[in-house]
């Protein structure tokens, strides 16, 4: 009994000395992915199946019938949505309004000379005129009349 109670205080402590050195390389299986994602079982294999041809969303590995995933990649997965604050969106929006500002000082700053269009493109191409058939002959000669 006091084995047991020993080997799960060495394992915790493993387990949070992982942790603390950000070892994210561990291997985990579909229970320890259920753990770190909050997914539930039918969630996990539900996203690591291929649909219509695509690939699976998780990226995972299989050994039989087993399921096993890392650490990180988990990890990558679950932030890679990242939905930006208030104040990143104006920052990014000032950023953008500046370069955009500087664009246009520079193009109002420069001569604007009329462009001369491609060649080939702007020339008028004369017109062409409907093909004519030639007359169609008739085989038969036409009737002549008698003065009489």
């Amino acid at each position: 009994m006091m084995m047991q109670i020993l080997q799960n205080v060495v394992q915790r402590l493993e387990a949070l000395e992982r942790a603390v050195n950000g070892r994210t390389d561990d291997v985990l299986d579909v229970d320890g992915a259920m753990a770190l994602t909050g997914l539930s079982r039918y969630g996990i294999y539900h996203k690591t199946c291929s649909q219509n041809g695509e690939p699976p969303e998780l990226s995972h590995f299989k050994r039989g019938k087993r399921l096993y995933f890392l650490r990180s990649e988990l990890i990558a997965w679950l932030t890679e949505h990242r939905v930006m604050n208030r104040t990143e969106i104006e920052q990014e929006v000032d950023a953008y309004t500046e370069s955009r500002d500087a664009a246009s000082r520079q193009s109002l700053s420069q001569p604007s000379y009329p462009q001369r269009p491609a060649r080939g493109r702007g020339r008028r191409q004369p017109e062409r005129q409907p093909e004519r058939r030639p007359e169609r002959r008739s085989r038969r000669q036409p009737k002549r009349h008698r003065d009489d």
